[in-house]
């Protein structure tokens, strides 16, 4: 299973300069645009994405899978080698932002800014959802190949956009009498009560099985799959 986690690693040689220049244009830009909470935690995105989606690419466009289910090596390995890289380069990732958070830009903000204040915990709930996302998408490129399964995550990827903006205007609206809606109160002070670090804990707990349902779900597709 070593093996085939440097092979994800190692084909990754030619476009990590890519996902590189993506990450920052993309901090560069949420700083810039009054979001430095988030400059940091969607830099994640075109590392975490381009990694997955290029080791899949690379073992379509190569027949990788092919040659691989035609050696003496257990089809569960393969997609454990799989989960196990993607979930090493997402870690990896959240450790580096965080880390740049802390001790980089933080230091090139003007005394009493305080913009970053809880830039890690927002990190840490994009990386979870980022796990979300993987969970879902992984399951589907091992059932019917790259193509197929991206094509799919593209609408997925729109649908959960627009979600997202409907929960941030739910958020920040307010009914037509000027009052926060009661059942999105109960919802926040819930959260208040339990506090942030109570909060990330139980949803990435929550997270942690969802993704080794996913790696299961994955091997049962896997081993079904007539790759000739």
């Amino acid at each position: 299973m070593l093996k085939l986690i440097i092979k994800d690693f190692s084909i990754q040689k030619k476009t990590i300069k890519r996902y590189l220049i993506s990450a920052l244009f993309l901090s560069v830009f949420f700083w810039f645009t009054d979001m430095r909470q988030m400059a940091f935690s969607m830099a994640m995105f075109p590392l975490i994405y381009g990694f997955m989606n290029g080791a899949l690419y690379e073992d379509e466009k190569s027949n990788t899978l092919r040659l691989l289910a035609s050696l003496p090596i257990k089809k569960e390995i393969i997609v454990y080698a799989r989960y196990t890289s993607v979930a090493l380069v997402t870690v990896g990732s959240a450790i580096i932002f965080m880390i740049l958070n802390c001790f980089v830009l933080v230091k090139l903000l003007p005394p009493g800014d305080n913009s970053l204040d809880g830039s890690i915990f927002v990190i840490i709930t994009v990386l979870l959802v980022f796990m979300v996302l993987v969970s879902f998408y992984l399951p589907m490129a091992f059932k019917m190949g790259y193509i197929k399964a991206a094509g799919i995550n593209r609408f997925v990827m729109l649908g959960l956009f627009g979600a997202f903006t409907a929960l941030i205007s739910v958020l920040g609206g307010l009914k037509k009498d000027g009052t926060v809606p009661d059942e999105m109160t109960k919802v926040l002070e819930l959260l208040e009560k339990s506090g942030p670090v109570a909060v990330i804990g139980i949803f990435g707990l929550i997270v942690l099985l969802a993704y080794l349902a996913s790696m299961k779900l994955s091997v049962k597709f896997f081993k079904s799959r007539n790759l000739f």
